[in-house]
């Protein structure tokens, strides 16, 4: 047999070069002859009625060559899961940061001064800050027009929640009914901004047989160009997008950024434009990672054995619900942990707010259900008196075992990598400082009603 050409080799990386002596063009090093400058006019409030757009002091000032606003938008909404996403507003603002128009001039300087000039009068309206106001009998309607959104027709939708998912094993009551201990813990993370180096960027062109070329350091070139072509009404064939260079995504630049401004402003003037997001753009108005609260009740038996399982995952998708939908449904094998558990029953919901819409983040649900389950294990073990390691590899699935749900597993190495990991670090011959293992174990189940994290 011959050897192997790659595995096991040392290979030189592709962009390496490039990299290092400074040739790699990355988004925001993009240019072209008679290229514009766009900056977007952004909504002051989370919820409010949009009145008027005052444009007219904006387009008389220098070197300004076009101002743009919903109207200049052939579709009205779009969207993976549900078409609840508008490039501008249209009739309502539905969080702070949201675009209600952009302005393409000479310079930036010139944008930034006539996108400042553009008055917009605003109707302020009753907003919802967090997902459990959402769900309140008579809470305000992050979207009163949510039913006539098209939508997959598999998600469970009502009011201000655009997805709900269950997961059910067994039977939980007769679960709890033979538990010898009940734990009941509630978990709180925030949202949490991908935190990459580079800014979204983009530069859009049309040519003179009307097809659109944008060069964008987007991480998925081809769901841009589907995206686009929705959002213009016209075939994807008709819609080049060219991946640059990128100073780190993680998730962040999977969707939309900053594309589809560009393009509307760049038909609108005949002229190529290029935008730069700020650091304050991104941190009001980029696709963080979901916030959440999850809600847990586990019953054991009194070795420790998980016996029953329930859960509850709110998650806070923003203003709309963008990868929300999928994150509800994959936390529920977050919150259920690596754990042969024989009674489960879960549930998701993906929940509007008039906050900023939220996106992809490096393993969507997983930091934050695993905080959840991983800190309930803890609490469990503190409680009862057994080691956190021994607690796990008591519950841990094995070769065979069935998860949550219903897969029968295959290739289980959890067991040989705690034992390990603990091994590795000499975990059993720690030395607790005197006194924290009696705090720990009253802490346990007790104190740590209410959890918070930023994951």
């Amino acid at each position: 047999m011959s050897a192997h050409r790659t595995v096991g080799k040392r290979l030189a990386r592709l962009d390496g070069v490039g990299k290092v002596t400074g040739a790699a063009r990355y988004g925001v090093d993009q240019a072209m002859a008679g290229m514009l400058h766009g900056k977007l006019v952004r909504s002051p409030h989370p919820h409010a009625r949009i009145r008027a757009i005052h444009v007219e002091k904006a387009l008389a000032m220098p070197g300004v060559r076009g101002i743009v606003t919903a109207a200049d938008v052939p579709a009205k909404r779009y969207g993976s899961f549900v078409k609840d996403m508008e490039v501008f507003a249209s009739g309502h603002v539905l969080y702070v940061g949201q675009p209600v128009a952009g302005v393409a001039a000479g310079t930036l300087a010139q944008a930034e001064r006539a996108a400042a000039a553009i008055e917009v009068e605003y109707e302020e309206l009753p907003a919802v800050h967090d997902v459990e106001q959402a769900l309140a009998p008579g809470a305000p309607l992050v979207h009163a027009g949510w039913q006539s959104y098209q939508a997959m027709p598999i998600l469970k939708r009502e009011g201000n929640v655009s997805n709900r998912a269950r997961l059910v094993l067994g039977n939980v009551e007769e679960g709890f009914g033979r538990s010898a201990r009940v734990f009941e813990n509630r978990f709180v993370t925030s949202l949490v901004h991908p935190g990459y180096t580079e800014p979204r960027a983009a530069l859009a062109a049309w040519d003179e047989r009307g097809e659109l070329v944008v060069w964008s350091n987007t991480q998925l070139p081809f769901e841009a160009q589907a995206t686009l072509a929705e959002i213009f009404r016209v075939l994807p064939s008709r819609v080049r997008v060219v991946g640059t260079t990128i100073g780190g995504g993680f998730g962040g630049k999977l969707r939309l950024g900053v594309e589809h401004y560009v393009a509307v402003m760049a038909r609108k003037t005949g002229r190529p434009v290029k935008m730069i997001t700020t650091s304050e753009e991104e941190l009001i108005a980029a696709n963080p990672r979901q916030p959440v609260v999850v809600e847990l009740k586990t019953g054991v038996a009194a070795d420790g054995t998980i016996l029953a399982h329930q859960g509850r995952i709110l998650v806070d998708t923003g203003a709309t619900s963008g990868s929300g939908v999928g994150v509800a449904s994959s936390a529920h094998l977050m919150i259920a942990g690596p754990y042969r558990i024989p009674n489960v029953s879960l549930e998701g919901l993906s929940i509007y707010t008039n906050k900023t819409p939220t996106g992809s983040f490096r393993a969507p649900s997983g930091p934050q259900g695993n905080f959840a389950m991983e800190s309930q294990m803890d609490i469990i073990a503190a409680d009862l008196g057994i080691d956190p390691v021994d607690l796990r590899l008591r519950n841990a699935l094995r070769e065979g075992d069935m998860a949550a749900n219903g897969q029968v597993v295959t290739s289980v190495s959890l067991e040989a990598c705690l034992r390990q990991a603990a091994q590795a670090i000499g975990w059993h011959d720690r030395k607790p400082a005197p006194g924290r293992a009696k705090e720990s174990h009253a802490a346990g189940g007790r104190r740590l009603r209410d959890l918070r994290a930023c994951t």
